[in-house]
């Protein structure tokens, strides 16, 4: 939960090796497929698309749902990002073939 009370955002913290708080990213795209709305529980993250410097290069977290979306990718490398980290609950016969796919296309692409 944010400073709103009832706003639930998914937001992924970003820790450095020295237990400090970098800074946070949050889902900016939520999906509303079918019977799966994650709307009836997440509010679309206000958080643009941030890098953070760490020891290990410039990173950026594209959360979930967000790696089928190109802007996302092509955001974070115009904003400096080395590395992006996907991390998603997504699992199954249709979606973990799409990681490896999807991955490689936003890294050519970028």
């Amino acid at each position: 939960r944010g400073d709103h009370g009832d706003i639930i955002r998914n937001t992924a913290v970003v820790i450095s090796n020295t237990g400090n708080i970098i800074g946070k990213h949050r889902k900016n795209h939520i999906p509303r497929v079918g019977d799966f709305n994650e709307s009836t529980y997440y509010y679309e993250g206000n958080t643009g698309h941030p890098v953070f410097e760490t020891q290990f290069g410039k990173i950026a977290i594209n959360i979930c749902y967000g790696r089928h979306h190109p802007q996302n990718w092509m955001m974070f490398g115009l904003n400096g990002a080395e590395i992006v980290f996907n991390p998603s609950a997504t699992i199954g016969a249709l979606s973990e073939p799409l990681w490896s796919i999807e991955a490689r296309n936003a890294a050519i692409a970028n």
